[in-house]
């Protein structure tokens, strides 16, 4: 498995996996633009979802819609310290192919906005690197 982000010692890492979304219409990949910066669409996985479900999920709460989950991609680590906090998680993060069914559905997280970027821009924008990696890699 790879692993991103540096282990930073006396940190103590909050363990959070999660499932998230390789996104593409045309040659672009969908991505999500948050206050705290550019993700792919999905994340956390709450207590006794599936990784689909977390996805589907997510798909309706980050941008109001209803997402089709496809074949697995891959399974990368990344080691963060949350910008401007003092929050430190080592990310799990299980990489799907997803596909929009429908749009328009109540958006829970109204701070959060889908949008289409070339394959090049999202890679040099992703705040995790480690989902930089799976763009490039899979797109």
């Amino acid at each position: 498995m790879k692993v991103f982000g540096t282990i930073e010692p006396h940190v103590n890492y909050i363990y959070r996996p999660g499932a998230y979304g390789l996104l593409t219409r045309e040659d672009k990949v969908g991505i999500v633009k948050s206050p705290l910066g550019l993700f792919l669409i999905g994340g956390g996985i709450e207590s006794g979802e599936s990784e689909e479900d977390c996805l589907i999920r997510e798909g309706f709460e980050e941008a109001g819609c209803a997402l089709s989950v496809g074949d697995y991609l891959e399974t990368v680590d990344e080691f963060v310290i949350v910008k401007g906090s003092l929050e430190a998680y080592h990310k799990r993060i299980s990489a799907y192919r997803v596909e929009i069914m429908s749009c328009g559905h109540a958006q829970l997280e109204s701070d959060h906005q889908l949008l289409w970027m070339d394959k090049a821009e999202a890679v040099a924008s992703m705040y995790l690197r480690g989902q930089a990696y799976l763009i490039e890699t899979y797109l």
